[in-house]
């Protein structure tokens, strides 16, 4: 098997695992506490090609930097700190929904068919906010 195949499946399995966004800094750290050597050109070719198959979500938060998440993860929103760069899962239940009835409502005033939305909450984490009071 080829190195650069490795990664790739490397990387498959790590968005697959993983529950949170990975910035290319996550990644990277992934990589080196397995001891996995890597050329940076290949580690990009590797997320280009999961990205064009399919397999992985391109995030991009603060309109600058990226993240990554696997394509398995049903559509959701984020919470983003604006100190810690953390950036948590929205899970919705079934009363706040009305999220997603925003988009019927949107598509029949102004006759736009929406393909996709991005929302995306800044603040404060509970460990940021300490200290704050």
């Amino acid at each position: 098997m080829r190195k650069k195949n490795f990664l790739e499946d490397y990387l498959s399995i790590l968005f697959y695992q993983s529950s949170n966004p990975q910035s290319v800094a996550d990644i990277v750290s992934q990589l080196k506490k397995k001891h996995i050597n890597y050329h940076r050109s290949t580690l990009f070719r590797a997320i280009n090609r999961l990205k064009e198959k399919g397999l992985i979500k391109e995030l991009i938060i603060n309109n600058e930097k990226k993240f990554y998440e696997s394509a398995t993860i049903p559509h959701h929103h984020h919470l983003i700190c604006y100190q810690c760069k953390k950036i948590v899962d929205v899970d919705l239940d079934q009363k706040e929904k009305f999220i997603f009835n925003l988009s019927k409502l949107i598509q029949e005033k102004y006759c736009f068919r929406i393909k996709d939305h991005l929302l995306e909450f800044y603040g404060l984490c509970k460990n940021c906010q300490k200290g704050l009071v």
